[in-house]
């Protein structure tokens, strides 16, 4: 499946894609506080390469009946003869079958050192990260779901971003599932135009947990999920849990 915009092409990702996806994942995250805690004095080589290693693990034909992850490149089309640039990736988890408690109820292994690369803590990684699939865990539960795992662009404002959901919309739409996400501020509004609704929250008081200083203009998405909520208080990070209702086929 593939979908475009003006010289924005996507297409699903190769292995040969995986070091150009983790200069994108850290590009795009890089200047947000969760990244500047989890990598304090920066990322490292080390752990851009663990990152493009973990892209593509091997598949067990088991786990492929239970789960399909779909990795999805958008590409800036070059004015002049020359290759595409990868601008932004998204990850698409793809459960078409429901699944028992026993299977789907089960706490993620912590990542480690190894995992994630010199130069990150764990701590910080573990708080966040875990924090978020904990909260996917328990609204997909084992039902028949699709999952925008990842969303990064490292070229705001090409269409990259729209591109990308609007591929996620047609695979969810075809399959007639529900999409669930966890939306950082900065990509909270672009999910609320592709319909996207607010149906919790999770609030990170990490200045009081590790001291960290909001930047001036940097949005810790004190007024995201307003339509559950009160704004989040000062030096709390919000991220928002949303789902885009499947789309119900006309009678």
């Amino acid at each position: 499946m593939s979908t475009a915009t003006p010289r924005i092409r996507v297409r699903e990702a190769t292995s040969a894609d995986a070091r150009q996806i983790a200069d994108v994942q850290f590009e795009a995250f890089g200047p947000d506080v969760f990244n500047r805690l989890m990598y304090p004095a920066g990322d490292t080589e080390d752990s851009r390469q663990r990152f493009a290693a973990g892209l593509f693990p091997p598949e067990t034909p088991e786990a492929s009946k239970k789960e399909e992850s779909i990795l999805t490149v958008a590409e800036l089309l070059s004015e002049e003869v020359g290759p595409a640039e990868i601008v932004a990736f998204a990850r698409w988890i793809v459960r078409r079958q429901s699944r028992p408690e026993e299977e789907w109820n089960v706490p993620e292994p912590p990542r480690t050192a190894e995992q994630l690369g010199k130069g990150c803590d764990i701590e910080v990684f573990t708080y966040f990260i875990g924090a978020l699939h904990d909260k996917r865990r328990e609204h997909t539960r084992g039902n028949p779901v699709v999952v925008l795992g990842v969303l990064a662009s490292k070229r705001p404002r090409v269409g990259a971003g729209s591109a990308l959901l609007e591929y996620g919309v047609k695979l969810a739409d075809g399959l007639g599932l529900p999409i669930f996400l966890e939306a950082s501020p900065k990509g909270y509004p672009l999910y609320r135009k592709f319909g996207y609704e607010d149906i919790d929250f999770i609030d990170f008081p990490i200045a009081d947990k590790y001291g960290a200083v909001q930047l001036e203009g940097e949005n810790w998405g004190t007024n995201t999920g307003l339509t559950i909520t009160e704004p989040a208080a000062k030096g709390v990070v919000r991220s928002v849990i949303m789902k885009r209702p499947a789309k119900v086929s006309a009678a």
